[in-house]
């Protein structure tokens, strides 16, 4: 990552790290976003996990975001991140709505649509799902009506 160009950077960085032997973790002990993920500034803020998975590993292609595989936001080591689709991170997270998305259920509430990761955005105001394409049809019908107003 580009940060890293500044040679203090590594030792700053790392100096807000602490194994934690029983699980592996690399703890971030520097500030922390409310959300429990590590915040790391520097030309602004960025998130710990990120910074490290960049700098030890390799650019995350965009869109994808890192998941932790140990389920601890805090950590920041690269073997307990991957590189996957916000949606797959929300399927694997510990919401009340994700356990609805993991249930039974083939289609969204309306029956229109397969209830699938791709299908689904987790609303981050209630925490439930909601159907992404169900969604995109109710804004461009918003927007259709704006439009006639306007004309």
């Amino acid at each position: 990552m580009a940060l890293f160009g500044d040679p203090r950077l590594p030792e700053i960085f790392w100096s807000k790290v602490r194994q934690n032997e029983m699980t592996g973790c690399w703890e971030w002990i520097g500030p922390l976003y409310s959300n429990g993920y590590g915040q790391f500034h520097y030309e602004g803020r960025h998130t710990a996990n990120r910074i490290a998975y960049e700098h030890l590993v390799g650019p995350v292609p965009d869109p994808l975001v890192t998941d932790h595989l140990c389920r601890n936001r805090a950590c920041v080591n690269p073997a307990h991140l991957e590189p996957v689709t916000q949606s797959v991170n929300i399927l694997r997270g510990d919401l009340p709505a994700v356990n609805v998305a993991r249930s039974n259920v083939d289609t969204c509430r309306k029956g229109r649509h397969p209830w699938t990761a791709e299908n689904i955005k987790v609303n981050v105001t209630s925490g439930r799902p909601q159907c992404r394409p169900c969604l995109d049809a109710s804004f461009a019908r918003a927007n259709e009506r704006r439009k006639a107003k306007r004309a």
